[in-house]
């Protein structure tokens, strides 16, 4: 079980698989259409770490700098030719007075002044940093297309780069989530290009109709490679009538089914259950790992056990390895910065925590970058720990472990954003 050890301590890091583009912003070149009638649709990116790649996310809680590029064949000669929306016709949230349902702040988006922060003092989200116009390489009935670049910056939604501090931001943020349309018109109203972006927390979030969605793709995409078991299971019904589902993950179904037999045994006859596994050794047991999240209002624990669930399915396509950073505790500077914190804080470890050897806990995550408070801030883990880039065997691991993944046991409290059930 020496795997399963080492598996206990380690935490399994999300990859996010992204095509970068290696143009930057100014010199893209010609049309990105080989069908100048497609004139109105634009294309959109984001710029990451210097980098412009194709993405269809504004993030609420990173601010960044975007742009949109298409063509047209009307005279654009800078940002005082143009009107820019990011706007919807309807909310996602859908009030529902029978069910006791209410949306009613539902953000419809509008002009770019429309967009506030959503804080004490709401100044502007958006702003039109620079617009650059080049004739395009396309012809059409001898006219030519003038190829605009309009770059976007945006500053986070919220006052931080978090959604769940102070707590009455997280009940604003399914009010702003959703798929919006960038209209690009002309003084005079007419349209010369849309596209279609999501606002959301950050890339991988999920609403909870997506999580029911997601827990079916992923179970479909393992079964259908066939290399390892997944199973969705759902444990029962929320007080508001919402399916509870979880997804078994497993080498094989044999893994879970010998576990379940041994289960029973141990219920049934424990004294004869450890019997066996001395005699034997447990040769062929897993031991099962519940990932699990808490507080359904603290998105990115529901997302993260999602997370995990693909780096697990998708490991086989890197030889069954999946990378991810391990702490392997305080540098110098963390090593201050948790004395001044606890010291700050006036905080006392009890003799209590010391073990029998008289060896300390690390303090590892007891750091908060909080001169005074006890939220969270975010932290640059280099700044403060001795970190590692390892990555872990995923065929070796589930020799020994298979996996009941939960992304939330309050699936009403998710739906809402709120902290309670139905």
């Amino acid at each position: 079980m020496a795997i399963f050890k080492k598996c206990a301590v380690k935490t399994l890091m999300s990859i996010f698989l992204a095509i970068a583009l290696t143009a930057p912003y100014g010199i893209l070149g010609a049309a990105f259409t080989d069908d100048p009638s497609s004139y109105a649709s634009a294309r959109f990116q984001v710029n990451d770490g210097g980098v412009w790649r194709d993405s269809n996310l504004i993030s609420m809680t990173e601010p960044r700098d975007y742009l949109l590029t298409f063509d047209t064949k009307k005279p654009v000669s800078g940002e005082e030719d143009l009107n820019i929306s990011i706007a919807r016709d309807k909310g996602e949230q859908n009030s529902d007075p029978s069910k006791g349902q209410y949306w009613p702040n539902q953000f419809l988006g509008g002009a770019l002044s429309e967009w506030k922060r959503h804080t004490s003092t709401p100044t502007e989200i958006f702003a039109v940093e620079d617009v650059n116009v080049a004739i395009a390489d396309n012809f059409e009935d001898g006219v030519s297309f003038e190829q605009v670049y309009i770059r976007l910056s945006a500053k986070t939604l919220f006052n931080s780069n978090r959604i769940d501090s102070p707590r009455g931001n997280r009940n604003a943020v399914l009010d702003y989530t959703g798929d919006y349309n960038i209209v690009v018109s002309d003084k005079k109203g007419e349209e010369l290009a849309r596209t279609t972006v999501r606002y959301a927390p950050y890339e991988s979030f999920r609403s909870m109709d997506q999580i029911y969605d997601e827990i079916d793709l992923i179970t479909r995409y393992i079964n259908d490679a066939g290399n390892l078991y997944a199973e969705k299971r759902v444990m029962g019904k929320s007080a508001d009538g919402r399916e509870m589902p979880y997804i078994i993950l497993a080498k094989d179904q044999s893994s879970v089914e010998q576990y379940k037999r041994f289960r029973d045994a141990a219920l049934k006859d424990p004294e004869k259950a450890l019997s066996d596994v001395e005699m034997t050794g447990a040769k062929g047991y897993k031991v099962p790992i519940l990932f699990s999240n808490i507080h359904p209002d603290e998105f990115n624990g529901a997302d993260s056990v999602l997370n995990v669930a693909w780096d697990i399915a998708k490991s086989a396509e890197n030889d069954w390895k999946t990378p991810y950073r391990s702490i392997t505790g305080f540098n110098d500077a963390g090593k201050e910065r948790l004395e001044f914190e606890k010291n700050s804080k006036k905080v006392v470890w009890s003799s209590l925590l010391q073990d029998e050897e008289g060896y300390w806990p690390t303090g590892v995550g007891f750091v908060n970058g909080s001169d005074s408070s006890t939220n969270s801030l975010a932290i640059d883990l280099d700044k403060y720990y001795d970190v590692e880039d390892a990555e872990i065997d995923v065929a070796e691991m589930l020799e020994n472990v298979f996996f009941i993944l939960v992304p939330t046991e309050n699936v009403d409290g998710r739906t809402y954003s709120v902290r309670q059930n139905g």
